[in-house]
């Protein structure tokens, strides 16, 4: 009796190591799927700047004075312009609210969120304490 009821909990212990490993692959598979939603969502708002960009660089009736300021605005001394600036607050609203149940989890979709989107490493820290607090 005693060896069969050893061989029911071993077997009950696999099962519910199985069911766990399971768990974790399906949480996993959520997600890298949240992942590439976001990384979607980033890409169609990145499109929809840049078309609305375009779109207000493309001059309807210019004058003679505009189009002068338009080709100072060309000029060598205008080629080196800043980068577009680093929107926080859109990225924060990309990120999964914060559980303190799953710390592990949170910071490792954080950080896969972040590598993929290109974030800068500078912001990594302002942005994980604004989901943090």
């Amino acid at each position: 009796r005693i060896k069969l009821r050893l061989a029911r909990l071993k077997i009950q212990a696999e099962e519910r190591a199985h069911e766990r490993r399971h768990e974790l692959d399906l949480k996993r598979m959520d997600t890298e799927v949240r992942l590439r939603e976001i990384a979607l969502q980033m890409r169609t708002m990145e499109a929809a700047a840049a078309s609305n960009q375009t779109a207000a660089d493309r001059p309807s009736s210019v004058s003679p004075s505009q189009h002068e300021l338009s080709r100072d605005a060309t000029s060598p001394s205008a080629a080196t312009s800043l980068p577009p600036a680093f929107d926080v607050s859109k990225c924060v609203a990309l990120l999964r609210s914060f559980r303190e149940t799953d710390v592990e989890g949170f910071l490792s979709a954080f950080e896969r969120i972040a590598v993929t989107l290109q974030w800068p490493r500078e912001v990594w820290s302002l942005l994980l304490q604004c989901r943090l607090t």
